[in-house]
């Protein structure tokens, strides 16, 4: 059994020679990968400390995000684009509180549906 697996892995190297090493042909390529942060995690800090233009790269990197959460729960993307416009304003304003920059897209996320849910709620005017 050992011995066909062997045979099949060294036709798909044959075959895929830009794939050898790269963890698809059955071998780890755990200690290949080395463990790197986040790139956003610098603008985070950067945008933490008052550059502009680090929190437009933030809103350019995860507007899709923010538009995508929203508009899962109204199902309009005008609406949608409005809400995750209204998170990035409050995103602005408290990012000094996150505490932890690798959280920023999980917390953006949340002021999404935080602002959502405070929309729907209030009282039609």
């Amino acid at each position: 059994m050992v011995f066909k697996r062997e045979v099949y892995k060294n036709a798909l190297i044959a075959r895929y020679p830009d794939h050898a090493g790269s963890g698809l042909m059955g071998e780890s390529s755990k200690a290949a990968r080395p463990v790197t942060q986040p790139d956003y995690i610098t603008l985070v800090e950067r945008a933490q400390r008052g550059d502009l233009a680090a929190f437009s790269d933030l809103v350019v990197r995860f507007q899709d995000l923010a538009v995508g959460a929203a508009f899962g729960w109204l199902g309009e993307i005008e609406l949608a684009r409005d809400a995750s416009q209204e998170a990035f304003f409050e995103a602005h304003v408290h990012l000094r509180e996150l505490r932890e920059p690798i959280a920023f897209p999980a917390w953006l996320r949340t002021l999404v549906i935080k602002g959502l849910i405070v929309h729907t709620r209030a009282p039609p005017s």
